[in-house]
């Protein structure tokens, strides 16, 4: 689990009725971060989807996939909704990072 406290927004990217998705930069490090927070209802079944969510991000280990980093059981606003801390790759798309991964492998 993160501390969410520790992140501050830099920009929003993305909204959705889903979730947001946001630049975020730690206070320690001050590194950016993709943060992904999920509006959460009190059903059962979406705190299950939610669960397996967060499961199945945390077994990808692949260099195409934007690494998933931890998460929070609340927002930044201290809210009760799921926030996704993910690894922020500036200026580079999916596409040049693959790129450059088979570069490396072809060179070895």
């Amino acid at each position: 689990m993160i501390d969410i406290s520790k992140y501050e927004v830099v920009n929003k990217i993305f909204i959705s009725s889903f979730s947001t998705y946001e630049l975020v930069k730690n206070q320690e490090d001050s590194k950016n971060y993709i943060l992904q927070t999920i509006s959460v209802d009190d059903t059962q079944n979406q705190k299950g989807v939610i669960n397996d969510y967060i499961s199945t991000l945390s077994q990808f280990d692949h260099p195409t996939f934007t690494k998933f980093l931890g998460f929070s059981d609340h927002d930044l606003s201290e809210k009760n909704n799921i926030s996704l801390l993910f690894e922020y790759t500036p200026n580079a798309s999916l596409l040049e990072i693959f790129e450059s991964i088979q570069k490396k492998i072809i060179t070895i």
